[in-house]
């Protein structure tokens, strides 16, 4: 074999691995992308962080479901996970933002204060 030309092996394995670290690369891309836009939409890091913390508890539920309908890695299960994660972060945005006019509004504060017995 000319000096040029080098032998690598390539196997199932090999293949294997590097597609899953190109799937983890792509999902931590999209779950930063996602923390970016919430954190845009309630307009605070920590409750898009909380928001963000929430979103697995929502597909949960359709995890431990999907082996009895056919498996997790079908396409209907995975495109039904994936409109339930989608209408869970539309949820969670309309709750951060609707917390966030709250307490511009100044109704939390006002609230909290009235519970405590305070005026």
């Amino acid at each position: 074999m000319p000096y040029e030309y080098h032998a690598e092996v390539s196997g199932n394995a090999t293949v294997k691995q590097a597609d899953l670290l190109r799937a983890l690369a792509y999902g931590g891309v999209v779950l930063v992308g996602i923390f970016l836009l919430m954190q845009a939409a309630v307009a605070s890091w920590r409750r898009a962080a909380l928001l963000l913390l929430s979103l697995p508890l929502s597909v949960v539920g359709g995890v431990s479901l999907a082996p009895l309908a056919g498996g997790i890695w079908s396409t209907g299960s995975l495109a039904g996970l994936l409109a339930v994660f989608a209408l869970a972060i539309r949820s969670a945005i309309m709750l951060g933002r609707r917390i966030s006019d709250e307490e511009q509004a100044g109704g939390l504060a006002g609230s909290a204060a009235s519970a405590d017995g305070e005026p």
